[in-house]
């Protein structure tokens, strides 16, 4: 892995435009990575900076492949705010997968053509869903309740071996498979959770309703997969990406600080990104069986939560009462999300079970939520029937922050 990154990085800056940039007046830098040094000499790249750059991002190696169309494209998916292309060589694109399709088989037995349903934001035609081959790809767009009762069907009709899908997408079907007891696909083996984060109980209700194994993967278009879920954290496919955690003052942190995330791709010759911002937060751990392994924090970096002028915080605590009241009453919220308006005011948006009532949820929420600062806000609740997903990216993102830039 040593190797591995100092060459893609000393490629990047040999054939990429942008990085090349980026290190004309450090020369020298070129010959300390030669000698796997001056690592940390490299700059931090953050998606805002290069979203207007994508012409400068392919190597120009693979120029060719790019005019003649040969090469992969994904888009990400704007979970940061901020949408990017990625772009692929085809062999680099499968070995970056082949460690994460080796943990899909060990976990649940899922070969590369089994049948799956996976999520596309758009379709070809605008079509609500499409089957190629082994692949059933369904639109995000508009996902509305009735749409996926009627695609719900189909997917029975096609009969998966397993579900590709973002959290939020998932709570969307359980609930319409709870509520109008539908059947489940008979082949159903295993669900991958994707793309966000997952509250306290739902992988265990999920896969106890949909009879099957239930795992959450972390990944980006750019790198394609950087961990896979054990005990709550995230094992890190070390052969596929260089992670570090780096600190406010753009220095590497130790093992078990929190800080911002950044990623180095192992594989992507074509689109290389070196040292770049993921846009989460977490921190570096060993696991029981001494693997390295991620432990996300579950908002993004530029998510915080003002509890007075000067002073943000995450909004993770805001999540504390709804993990222990699913932990202890099974799963009871579909879905939470809260939205600061403004410095005291915060809109809590809920979606409950049918058996919890609106106002045992508002009780228990404001007496397990025991922080100083609590009195300070004015508390508004917002209930609804259905998860509420974006209808760009068909995730869910569960704390916004509104307050405009001028707030201190």
């Amino acid at each position: 892995m040593e190797n591995k990154r100092y060459e893609m990085a000393l490629h990047a800056c040999r054939t990429v435009p942008y990085y090349r940039k980026k290190i004309e007046q450090n020369r020298v830098l070129l010959k300390d990575l030669e000698n796997r040094r001056g690592w940390e000499e490299l700059p931090l790249t953050e998606k805002n900076q290069i979203a207007l750059m994508q012409d400068q991002l392919i190597s120009e190696d693979f120029l060719g492949d790019l005019v003649t169309g040969q090469l992969l494209r994904s888009h990400t998916s704007g979970s940061t705010g901020t949408y990017l292309d990625a772009y692929w060589n085809h062999a680099d694109y499968t070995a970056s997968l082949v460690p994460l399709w080796m943990e899909r088989y060990k976990y649940a037995g899922v070969h590369t053509k089994d049948r799956v349903c996976i999520f596309n934001t758009t379709l070809k035609d605008q079509q609500e869903y499409q089957i190629v081959n082994s692949q059933m790809m369904i639109s995000k767009q508009n996902l509305s309740r009735e749409k996926l009762l009627m695609i719900y069907e189909k997917i029975l009709e096609f009969d998966p071996v397993w579900f590709l899908v973002h959290p939020g997408i998932a709570a969307v079907f359980l609930q319409i498979v709870k509520e109008n007891k539908l059947s489940i696909p008979s082949s159903l083996k295993y669900i991958e959770l994707t793309g966000e984060m997952v509250l306290e109980g739902f992988k265990e209700e999920l896969g106890k309703t949909f009879q099957c194994k239930v795992r959450c993967h972390y990944g980006t278009m750019e790198v394609n997969t950087i961990g896979i879920e054990e005990n709550g954290i995230y094992r890190i496919f070390q052969n596929s990406v260089y992670i570090e955690v780096i600190g406010r003052d753009g220095k590497v942190l130790q093992e078990g600080e929190t800080g911002d995330i950044y990623i180095t791709s192992l594989h992507n010759r074509a689109m290389p990104v070196i040292r770049y911002g993921t846009g989460d937060q977490g921190r570096i751990v060993t696991g029981k069986d001494g693997h390295r392994g991620i432990e996300l924090k579950r908002a993004r970096k530029n998510d915080l939560l003002y509890i007075s002028e000067g002073y943000q915080i995450p909004p993770d605590v805001l999540l504390g009462p709804v993990e222990q009241i699913n932990q202890a009453m099974g799963l009871m919220i579909y879905q939470f999300r809260v939205v600061q308006q403004s410095l005291h005011s915060l809109l809590v948006k809920v979606v409950l079970d049918e058996e919890m009532y609106q106002h045992d949820f508002i009780r228990l929420y404001q007496e397990l939520f025991t922080e100083e600062w609590k009195g300070g806000f004015d508390w508004k609740y917002e209930f609804y029937d259905t998860v509420q997903i974006n209808q760009d990216t068909g995730k869910y993102g569960w704390f916004v922050n509104q307050i405009t830039k001028e707030v201190k």
